[in-house]
């Protein structure tokens, strides 16, 4: 899953992003999804989680989306209010596949001294036919 802020803001900032995916991860377990991995830049972030089938992703989107906007506004100043972009992107993860996806989240920082999220995510889009 990727959430990215709105207007593509750089609110996430170093100092405060292992706050901010610990409470992520948190929320994603009360969901009932079991946390693989999670990291991203100032103004997104990628999850990658096994999802639960009693839910459907866009349950999980909104209520990751909602509780973490209510959680960083209450737990940073960053000058003005956090909030995410309208909607999300998801993808499904073959098993096969996990450990790559694994570490392109790992190396999300990297990835973008070189790409912007745009275009990260049309090309994700492109690879899984969407």
């Amino acid at each position: 899953m990727i959430l990215v802020t709105k207007f593509r803001k750089p609110f996430i900032k170093h100092w405060l992003e292992a706050d901010f995916h610990d409470f992520l991860k948190k929320e994603l377990l009360k969901c009932g999804g079991n946390f693989i991995v999670i990291n991203g830049t100032e103004n997104h972030i990628h999850i990658l989680y096994h999802h639960p089938i009693t839910l459907s992703i866009s349950h999980v989107a909104k209520q990751l989306k909602g509780s973490s906007s209510r959680w960083f506004n209450l737990h940073f100043e960053v000058g003005e209010k956090f909030q995410w972009q309208v909607g999300f992107s998801a993808f499904s993860v073959s098993q096969s596949q996990t450990d790559r996806v694994y570490h392109y989240i790992i190396n999300q920082k990297s990835i973008h001294l070189r790409r912007e999220v745009e275009k990260e995510i049309e090309a994700l889009r492109r690879l899984n036919g969407c």
